[in-house]
């Protein structure tokens, strides 16, 4: 198993044995791509076994493989890294004894390994760490600080010059969920249209209003980010690929899909919103009705969204009914049984898509 981890902080650790010395040229690598579990059995796989049971622990994977079923993980990392929210650097030394490594990270946190004869950098197992890595994980949000307290790492060579990185740790409970739940407001409130599934799950919000706090309260959450390990503590797997990259950021792409790449730009009048990209929620900025869930702009801004308002905005899931609103007829979407007049909400297999009032 790959024993791995990211040390993207604002904190230092530094492991390094008096008997090494580091102070060859540095070999100065960038971020390109981050790669979260998405699908079943991946988290696993991206794990370590933190507990002695004999399994990987990877709950931070599970996560996101559940909210990768509903459509909730972005896939547009590429864009992040090319409009340059998501810019990190590492640099790797050679010691003089020909088997460790010294490897700093965007100048901030520095730590040593060991080179193994297939080129592998390895750390020797977990190691503590008071370190906070942004991760790409929802779609709809900026990345997510993870703060971690207890790494391991390694870096495997690829057949280009560049290293593969697994990352393995274990995180804060608390904080974790405080981050976690952060990064999903931003997601349901900045396209409220494309996750209304999740919100209703969660619990109603009315309308587009929502809270860290309630989401931290709500039922699924609490199942979703249940510390899997002792003392509170949130396992965490993913991996992440760095590039040589003598100066700068070596990233010529261009941006392939402006509406997912966390900036104002092209003919948006909000982040990733308006213009020819998805509508604005309400408060954010806009220059004509049709830039705006609600249908009006008013003086450059959305207008909130309103239980009647006669237009389907918000999380709502039909025109001015369901998730807190009034009550849905039959034929509507719905989430659960409390959004229909009838008290009946028929879902099918399909975890992805609302129901229907009965």
């Amino acid at each position: 198993m790959l024993r791995a981890a990211v040390v993207v902080s604002i904190f230092a650790a530094c492991t390094s044995t008096p008997s090494e010395s580091f102070d060859g040229p540095p070999e100065r690598f960038v971020v390109d791509s981050v790669t979260v579990p998405t699908v079943d059995g991946q988290a696993a796989g991206f794990g370590y076994d933190f507990n002695g049971d004999g399994q990987p622990d990877n709950a931070f994977g599970d996560l996101t493989t559940t909210l990768a079923s509903e459509g909730d993980i972005t896939s547009d990392v590429a864009d992040l890294v090319g409009d340059g929210v998501l810019t990190s650097t590492i640099e790797i030394m050679r010691g003089d004894q020909g088997d460790g490594v010294q490897i700093t990270w965007d100048s901030l946190a520095t730590w040593t390994a060991s080179l193994t004869n297939t080129g592998a950098i390895t750390t020797d197992g977990p190691m503590p760490m008071s370190i906070s890595p942004r991760v790409p994980a929802l779609i709809d949000a900026d990345p997510t600080p993870i703060p971690l307290a207890e790494v391991a790492m390694q870096l495997i060579p690829d057949d280009a010059g560049g290293y593969v990185v697994q990352v393995q740790a274990l995180a804060d409970g608390t904080a974790f969920r405080d981050a976690a739940a952060t990064s999903v407001v931003q997601m349901i409130t900045s396209n409220p249209s494309a996750h209304r599934l999740l919100e209703g799950e969660l619990g109603n919000m009315s309308d587009d209003a929502a809270s860290v706090a309630g989401v931290e309260q709500a039922q699924l959450f609490q199942l979703l980010t249940t510390s899997d390990q002792a003392n509170d503590q949130f396992s965490v797997g993913y991996r992440f690929h760095v590039t040589a990259c003598a100066a700068g950021w070596c990233n010529g792409a261009p941006v392939i899909d402006h509406c997912e790449d966390r900036i104002v730009d092209a003919d948006e009048t909000g982040i990733d919103c308006g213009g020819s990209c998805h509508p604005c929620s309400g408060g954010l900025s806009c220059e004509v009705d049709a830039d705006c869930d609600s249908q009006v702009c008013d003086a450059g801004a959305c207008r909130f969204a309103t239980c009647d308002d006669g237009v389907q905005d918000g999380f709502e899931y039909g025109v001015d009914c369901g998730d807190g609103c009034h009550e849905c007829s039959a034929g509507e979407p719905c989430a659960s049984g409390s959004d229909c007049a009838s008290g009946l909400c028929e879902r099918s297999g399909d975890v992805s898509s609302l129901g229907t009032c009965t």
